[in-house]
């Protein structure tokens, strides 16, 4: 673990140590420049882009939609977290940052 924390450029061996890596890179930018980070999309992209590393979706919000699914050992389902479709995350998301900023000023 502590190589994958401090090496400056580590060789991941799986995802899992990559995604650390970039949990990691992200607080470290959060806590040095906490004041000048503005609350927007691109900043939520960036953070998710840094955490998600090389995958393909890094930095994207999502083109498919995807519930949260809880499958029980007898092959039942149940929805456990519906999460918004698709087509309606950029929008949410701006609504998202948009209602952030209202809470922040009317403080």
């Amino acid at each position: 673990m502590r190589d994958v924390l401090v090496s400056p450029k580590p060789l991941f061996r799986d995802r899992d140590e990559e995604e650390v890596r970039g949990y990691c890179d992200a607080l470290a930018w959060i806590h040095q420049d906490a004041q000048q980070i503005p609350i927007s999309n691109e900043t939520i992209q960036r953070l998710h882009a840094m955490t998600r590393g090389h995958i393909w979706d890094a930095g994207l919000y999502k083109e498919k939609d995807g519930d949260i699914i809880e499958r029980y050992p007898d092959g039942q389902e149940r929805v456990r977290f519906r999460t918004v479709p698709a087509q309606e995350t950029p929008a949410a998301m701006t609504q998202l940052v948009s209602d952030w900023q209202t809470c922040i000023e009317d403080r």
